[in-house]
């Protein structure tokens, strides 16, 4: 049994999502990262790198600038970049390649799945990245990237993915990469649950990338679990997408 709940995404209205789409800021080469950030005010990058032309500038991996991540990501959220949705929702996110497609939902990932071993691990973590990234999450309170687990395929939720691709989705866009991205918003009840209910029957998933993000939320939970909790609140999940 894999648990998945719906969430409140915070996202880009429809018109910017294209422009707020990035790779991981460490997978740009300097230059390249450099011009992103001087070409283009609304890039996720600047959230990431919040001290771009600043003379002043605070260590990697610091509270101090975990801090002004956070100050950027809200300042990205009051000049509406980036909005919150008002009802939880389910995601479906695909990407079509030159070569393949891939389709997948983006939901709350239960960390007691990770905990108990159902979510499945295949290497080893470093426990001063582990650290680095708990305290990353208990400055910034946001994931920025996914936790990125497969599982084996399903009838039952390929049937929701079915129902929706045949509709105009909320974001469409390439990118320079030839790459196509599409994602859908499931809020209606009936399909939430029946996704829900579809990874209820799945047994197990198994973390393609994010093994350090998913032991990261797991400490991250731990110690937010020693002042109580009912098992409800949201530092009991990490962001995940999920694909077959």
């Amino acid at each position: 049994m894999s648990k998945i709940i719906p969430f409140k995404a915070v996202r880009p209205t429809r018109d910017k999502a294209y422009l707020l789409s990035s790779r991981p800021s460490y997978s740009y080469k300097k230059k390249h990262l450099e011009s992103k950030l001087e070409g283009n005010p609304y890039t996720f990058l600047h959230v990431i790198n919040p001290e771009f032309r600043e003379d002043d500038s605070t260590k990697p991996n610091t509270v101090e600038r975990f801090e002004k991540v956070k100050d950027k990501y809200d300042e990205f959220k009051s000049l509406g970049y980036l909005t919150q949705d008002s009802i939880p929702s389910i995601y479906i996110y695909r990407q079509i390649t030159p070569s393949n497609t891939y389709i997948g939902i983006i939901a709350a990932a239960s960390v007691d799945d990770y905990l108990n071993g159902k979510i499945k691990v295949h290497e080893h973590t470093l426990s001063q990245r582990e650290e680095m990234f708990k305290k990353y999450l208990n400055v910034c309170k946001f994931n920025a990237e996914p936790v990125l687990l497969t599982y084996e395929d399903s009838k039952d939720i390929d049937c929701i993915f079915e129902k929706y691709v045949n509709s105009r989705s909320e974001y469409e866009f390439t990118n320079t990469k030839k790459v196509k991205h599409d994602l859908w918003i499931v809020n209606k009840q009936e399909d939430i649950k029946a996704l829900v209910n579809g990874f209820a029957n799945v047994d197990n998933s198994y973390i393609a990338d994010g093994h350090h993000r998913v032991s990261s939320s797991a400490l991250y939970t731990k110690s937010q679990r020693e002042n109580g909790y009912n098992g409800n609140e949201d530092f009991n999940y990490c962001h995940g997408l999920l694909y077959s």
